[in-house]
């Protein structure tokens, strides 16, 4: 009886800027970025003094005047990341928190059209007709200019349509005030028709002597849609689209995509990456990386021996952040009025099929110790990014941690409902979905400390852990490890870790 009480009370641990200004009203429905019309350079900020006690200070302090009933504030946070946010499973539950806490101001930025398939996005409604061609900047063959989004949409054929409006099957993201389209200014650039609805309600060149940003806004009144239709005189790219709102509010935009890591990003073009983030106007810039990063490095170093491949692991760490870091301080220049999140990557199971075969067959703590349930470069590439964003003035928020820290995606994947997917790498719609509302939890308690001049740093809650488990023998086996130096302790425990391998045998 003992071992079971071990191990249900092993998993009933549970740990737990300035002053916005209002936004002008536009003087016509359409906008072309550098003219004197485009709103995104008029809304622009000036440079905030930073609040040395707080690294979100700034971010928080839009919140509070949000909080305090103005009726234009609004916070805008911009979330670039890997396929941990590509999905919105993660991003879509942090937002809607924090959009039911402080209003809906406006969807933000999409990936133009349908990126990839099976490209979900939630609370946003987006189409494109079947003649676009996707670029990646992620593909080994693709050629640049590429936005903040790293990817584009083109087309040189006639009737070619994107559009965009609000949200209809969801209560957030139900309004939207304008959608912005955008797209590349280029020698040779051919026409677009802009449409409201099915009313025609402008034509606009996209031809420029060099490249740029060019911005193409549609007013909608309430429950229009904008669309973007290709006229046919010449080659058309777009980067993105921005959907925004005028009431007071947050808006949560994600540039995210399957496999991406910083370094891919870097190969946007830093005037157009400079001017798309400029135009969304962040409070606050969230940076997701770090899973990708650490396959890469752990490929480099397999077959070294332990020692080596340790050493290996930590100058690969260094590598790969030093591209965060240049994306980092590229898009941070855009915004000089936000603050920074780095968010640090999840816990991650290498070889999942080995690792369980490796522990079916462990008969002591040194024989569990040795099957490696998580990659080390996850945590090599976690601890540089961290030290990287405290250089740079950013806060910190460690998916690992809150998962429960090292080994933890195997209990995740062993869970009741699963919580990791079989790859021992992603997560599934309930794990996503559970991260997601813990640093919303997180972000919302910190803010209520700093409104109080407790200016404590972001803390990471622990997620409750699974009160079931039904093929993972993870929270015994970290129990053999705590109870080693105690006889009686350490042989419940193994009774109990045997008790577990033996039901995954039968």
């Amino acid at each position: 009886m003992r071992p079971i009480l071990l191990l249900i009370a092993l998993l009933g641990i549970a740990g737990c800027n300035g002053c916005s200004q209002p936004r002008p009203m536009p003087a016509t429905g359409l906008a072309l970025s550098g003219d004197p019309n485009d709103l995104a350079a008029a809304r622009r900020a000036t440079a905030l003094p930073r609040d040395n006690g707080h690294p979100l200070a700034r971010f928080y302090q839009r919140l509070a005047e949000i909080d305090g009933g103005s009726k234009t504030a609004q916070a805008s946070v911009l979330h670039f990341g890997d396929s941990h946010s590509a999905s919105d499973s993660f991003t879509g539950p942090l937002r809607e928190a924090l959009v039911t806490r402080f209003g809906d101001g406006g969807r933000g930025f999409l990936l133009p059209g349908l990126p990839w398939k099976g490209y979900a996005q939630r609370c946003a409604d987006y189409e494109m007709s079947g003649g676009w061609q996707r670029v990646r900047a992620a593909s080994a063959d693709s050629t640049p200019p590429f936005g903040m989004g790293a990817f584009r949409l083109e087309t040189g054929t006639a009737g070619d349509t994107v559009s965009r409006g609000p949200s209809r099957r969801c209560s957030l993201g139900t309004d939207v005030d304008r959608v912005r389209f955008h797209a590349l200014a280029q020698p040779g650039g051919g026409s677009v028709d802009l449409y409201r609805g099915d009313e025609l309600i402008g034509r606009r060149s996209t031809a420029a002597d060099e490249l740029g940003l060019l911005t193409l806004t549609v007013e909608l009144p309430a429950g229009g849609s904008a669309q973007l239709s290709a006229v046919g005189d010449g080659p058309i790219a777009l980067l993105g689209s921005m959907g925004e709102r005028d009431a007071a509010g947050i808006s949560y935009s994600v540039a995210a995509f399957n496999g991406a890591q910083a370094s891919q990003f870097l190969r946007g073009n830093s005037a157009l990456v400079t001017a798309e983030v400029a135009a969304a106007e962040p409070s606050l810039l969230v940076y997701a990386f770090g899973t990708n990063e650490a396959w890469g490095v752990a490929g480099q170093t397999d077959g070294l021996p332990p020692g080596r491949r340790g050493a290996g692991i930590e100058r690969g760490a260094a590598g790969v952040t030093s591209s965060l870091q240049k994306w980092l301080k590229l898009t941070r220049s855009a915004a000089p009025s936000s603050d920074c999140l780095v968010l640090l990557p999840p816990d991650a199971t290498r070889n999942p099929k080995q690792v369980r075969a490796c522990l079916e067959a462990a008969a002591t703590p040194a024989e569990v110790e040795l099957c490696n349930v998580s990659e080390p470069a996850v945590a090599a590439v976690s601890a540089a990014f961290r030290a990287m964003a405290e250089s740079e003035g950013c806060a910190t928020w460690d998916m690992a941690a809150a998962m429960g820290g090292e080994g933890s995606m195997w209990e995740w994947m062993a869970s009741v409902p699963t919580r990791g997917q079989a790859d021992g790498v992603h997560l599934t719609s309930t794990g996503y979905g559970l991260i997601g509302a813990r640093l919303a939890g997180d972000l919302l308690e910190n803010f209520e400390l700093w409104k109080r001049g407790e200016s404590y740093a972001l803390p990471t809650g622990r997620i409750e852990p699974s009160a079931q488990t039904v093929s993972g023998c993870m929270p015994a086996m970290r129990l053999m490890f705590e109870a080693y130096d105690n006889t009686a302790l350490a042989d419940a425990a193994n009774s109990a870790a045997h008790l577990c391998l033996a039901r995954i045998r039968n």
